[in-house]
């Protein structure tokens, strides 16, 4: 076997980089804000630029991408070649100022359905004619194959690396930051993923719509994996269908979830085997491909009930009007390949495109669709006589509106100005003053006093605000005369799992119980326990610190220690950060999670 040599890596890097410029370039942009964002995600600001960075660089590899492709089969000049990619910046620009997905939740919807149109161009830029049905599928079977191979290879070279840092930690005593992995990680995915994939595209592409080959293991994959699990969910869904039948009752609305699955698998399962549909000996193909559709009928009409069950009860959201569409898509195909045939597999993309830049903009789209419907039924609940169940749904859409659309959605209902208000929060978030939970609970609290319902009428949400807490000299710590320092997590904690270390000959052992108390044992038995709740209570209702800053509120060191002393030792529990969860009318902290370091001294 012989390895290949530096300089034709290079050469082939080369190639690929001079091939696909634009594309490795965006990426490059996506790796290095997810790289940098390891360093700043404690600068809720600075973080959410890097964010943006990261879905943008994403966009822009995938569109510049399909450009590459296209310009490759459809020669263009010079000047539109580049007028494209300055097109391409300038939709990204657009996509980077008109959407805010930290303020508006219903923007990250947007985003997901864009991500998902620009990578369905890639499967269509290179041979969008009806005549290159042959090259279109052998590209995207391509780009299916090196997808699978390089998330692989990227996953055997994590792992590799990863233990080569661990054997390193271990063997030498080299310490490396926790985050190192992580850091591994989006390089490999971010970069080599990236390049790797990119390597394995063919060039030139024009003779891929007169190459008949078809991988056989690609046959068996599809024929023993992928149609058995589309069975299964086809099994699964008749026999809930005869059940509601007979039980003459309403579908539960999770069943969507697995007639999407069936026509996922089933649909992969059809335009891998396209191919080889009409040979002799895979008649079963064409028998599979027509029994599909015709069953997808019954299965649409069950999916139509359960959407209109839940959109009745609950109006219409981002993620229900994403059923409603895809079920209205899944309809059109249907009856597309029943009628016309199944020849004209390019349909699937294509159609698809087109639906999700339809559901992306105007009066029909995601947002425009959940706004107003979601405004639609506050409306009519405060119409409605005044009752415990009423004032808790008019919390819960008070809630979503403002999460999802902002103060001015909720403007109609109230006489104060709060465009104003929201403004002046914003300058507060700006100045550090206000933290970002905290500005969208006084907001709703506010509306919700305009509105008359009771701040006790208490939602069925896990959480209502969270609270962090950084120690102000974290990563400093004055051992003053201690004998021993233990490094502790939450994370690597529970009941079961425990933190061990040795004191002069002795076994010490760190738990968290269910009640957040750290709990410290000498040879099995619980000699202190620190209660890490409580100090997050305390911290929680310091005023004077909750009024100072976002994200994570810097404390003095003093106020983020907890001592104890047992027998010998003075224990004393330092964190380096405390977090939480407070609901509105239940002040105990919840999921508390932390980084603490324990010191051990001698008792004085």
């Amino acid at each position: 076997m012989k390895f290949p040599s530096l300089n034709q890596l290079w050469l082939s890097f080369t190639q690929v980089y001079k091939r696909f410029f634009f594309p490795i370039c965006y990426a490059l942009i996506g790796t290095l804000a997810a790289f940098a964002l390891t360093y700043a995600w404690r600068d809720d600001e600075t973080a959410q630029q890097l964010i943006k960075f990261i879905y943008l660089g994403n966009f822009g590899m995938a569109m510049s991408l399909a450009l590459a492709l296209y310009a490759e089969t459809h020669p263009l000049p010079k000047a539109k070649f580049y007028l494209s990619h300055v097109i391409i910046l300038v939709l990204l620009a657009l996509i980077y100022l008109l959407l805010a997905p930290n303020q508006k939740q219903a923007d990250v919807f947007v985003l997901l359905i864009i991500g998902f149109a620009v990578h369905l161009l890639v499967a269509l830029a290179a041979f969008n004619r009806s005549n290159t049905e042959v090259g279109f599928w052998q590209l995207n079977k391509t780009f299916f194959l090196r997808f699978a191979t390089s998330a692989l290879y990227s996953a055997v070279l994590f792992a590799g690396l990863s233990i080569a840092l661990l054997s390193i930690h271990t063997l030498f005593n080299i310490k490396w930051d926790s985050e190192i992995y992580l850091r591994l990680w989006i390089i490999i995915v971010g970069l080599f993923n990236t390049i790797f994939f990119l390597a394995g595209i063919p060039q030139p592409l024009a003779p891929l719509n007169q190459d008949p080959s078809y991988p056989k293991a690609l046959k068996i994959f599809t024929q023993y994996v992928l149609i058995p699990l589309a069975s299964i969910y086809l099994l699964i869904l008749l026999a809930y269908e005869v059940k509601i039948l007979l039980q003459w009752s309403l579908p539960n609305s999770s069943v969507a979830i697995l007639v999407l699955g069936y026509a996922v698998f089933g649909m992969l399962s059809i335009l891998l085997v396209h191919p080889i549909r009409k040979q002799e000996e895979n008649k079963w193909i064409q028998f599979y491909s027509k029994s599909f559709y015709v069953l997808m009928l019954p299965l649409l009409l069950l999916l139509s009930v359960a959407i209109w069950k839940r959109v009745a009860d609950y109006g219409i959201t981002e993620s229900r009007y994403i059923l409603i569409v895809l079920a209205l898509w899944l309809a059109f195909v249907t009856l597309y390949f029943l009628i016309k045939g199944r020849d004209h597999i390019r349909i699937i993309p294509i159609s698809l495109l087109i639906v999700s830049v339809c559901a992306m903009l105007g009066p029909w789209g995601i947002k425009s669709v959940s706004k107003a419907s979601q405004t639609a039924r506050l409306a009519k609940q405060l119409s409605l006589p005044v009752t415990k169940e009423r004032d808790v749904e008019i919390r819960n859409l008070v809630r979503y509106l403002n999460e999802n659309y902002g103060a001015k959605t909720l403007q109609p209902f109230v006489k104060m100005d709060l465009n104003r208000l929201e403004q002046q929060q914003q300058e507060k978030l700006k100045n550090k003053k206000l933290a970002h939970w905290d500005a969208q609970q006084k907001l709703e609290d506010t509306v919700l006093t305009e509105l008359k319902i009771s701040k006790t009428a208490e939602t069925d949400l896990w959480m209502q605000y969270q609270r962090n807490y950084s120690n102000a000299q974290a990563g400093e710590v004055d051992l003053q005369g201690a004998i021993k320092l233990v490094e502790v997590n939450s994370s690597s904690l529970n009941t079961t799992e425990r933190k061990t270390f040795d004191l002069q000959k002795q076994k010490f052992q760190l738990a968290l119980n269910k009640r957040n108390q750290l709990v410290l044992s000498e040879n099995g038995k619980a000699i202190v326990s620190f209660p890490v709740a409580q100090l997050l209570q305390k911290l929680h209702q310091n005023q004077a610190l909750n009024a100072s800053t976002e994200g994570f509120i810097k404390v003095p060191n003093a106020q983020m220690q907890l001592e104890k002393v047992s027998g010998n030792y003075l224990f004393k529990l330092r964190f380096e950060q405390l977090s939480g969860y407070f609901r509105t009318a239940n002040k105990q902290p919840e999921n508390v999670q932390f980084s603490a370091y324990l010191l051990v001294h001698p008792k004085m």
